[in-house]
């Protein structure tokens, strides 16, 4: 057969439309674009010099997201409305995935400065006293919690982080961090107490149903330790004595907040937690 002037070969629309016979080959396999002429004779095939065109809506359509079924069925349709509302969808898709990666980064710069926090604290703790207290004006703080009343131990702590951790898969939420244990009964002999375990959780975060509550905004005494709950008593004594020996009131319950959880730990001895305890000056 002598070739038209107008055809090109694999070799000639794969230079052109730089773009390989192997590529080529895959869009023919799948009917995307095809050849209009195969010599029976050679195998050759063929393809007119205006489907260049077509190769370029295709890579072109490829560049903004669109998958090769997406663009196999754009090409099928000669409506240029029809086209747009595919344009219209995909636009809608690609927002709701930046949307997605936004939170993800918010959240991934939320965990660096966690973990700069740690860092620093791990290295420079030891520069403070045995007991110290800090005045700490706290802003509104936004938490996914699960409240119970029952004994207050390693394992059920365990299984509430599961537990909250299931919460926001289901609800499709971004947790931040730290987790956090509030005890609205007794803080200091906490079998069968009601203690509400939480995470904290974005600002921004829109969602609202009852596992999501509010940690009011005010004045908060804090102090750190090292240690498991029991570690913590002594630290808890010593911050209630300070309230009422400078003149404060406690207006709400205690907080602890596990700045170092036993997620970068194997020893309880090393979990380095915040006891948070709400005030007013009298």
């Amino acid at each position: 057969m002598l070739r038209e002037k107008n055809l090109l070969t694999v070799g000639e629309i794969s230079c052109i439309c730089n773009l390989s016979s192997r590529v080529l080959r895959h869009y023919d396999k799948i009917n995307l674009f095809k050849p209009v002429f195969s010599d029976p004779n050679t195998g050759y095939r063929y393809y007119k010099t205006e489907q260049v065109f077509i190769i370029s809506m295709i890579q072109d359509l490829k560049s903004i997201g669109f998958s090769l079924e997406e663009i196999k069925k754009i090409l099928e349709r000669e409506s240029v409305l029809s086209i747009q509302n595919l344009c219209k969808k995909k636009k809608s898709e690609i927002s709701k995935e930046i949307e997605r990666l936004k939170k993800m980064e918010e959240d991934l710069e939320h965990r660096i400065e966690l973990f700069s926090q740690i860092s620093f604290l791990e290295k420079n703790i030891q520069d403070f006293s045995d007991f110290y207290v800090e005045l700490k004006a706290q802003p509104e703080r936004k938490i996914l919690s699960i409240k119970e009343k029952k004994s207050f131990h390693f394992n059920s702590v365990a299984i509430q982080v599961r537990e909250i951790q299931k919460l926001a898969e289901s609800n499709s939420i971004h947790i931040q961090g730290p987790y956090l244990i509030i005890f609205h009964e007794n803080f200091e002999n906490p079998d069968n107490t009601l203690w509400e375990m939480g995470c904290l959780l974005s600002q921004k975060e829109e969602k609202y149903f009852q596992n999501i509550q509010i940690i009011s905004s005010g004045l908060f005494v804090s102090t750190l330790y090292w240690g498991n709950h029991q570690a913590s008593l002594t630290a808890y004594r010593q911050m209630k004595e300070w309230i009422k020996k400078n003149h404060y009131e406690e207006i709400g319950a205690p907080i602890k907040l596990y700045i170092k959880s036993l997620a970068f730990t194997h020893s309880d001895k090393n979990l380095l937690v915040e006891i948070q305890i709400p005030v007013k000056k009298i």
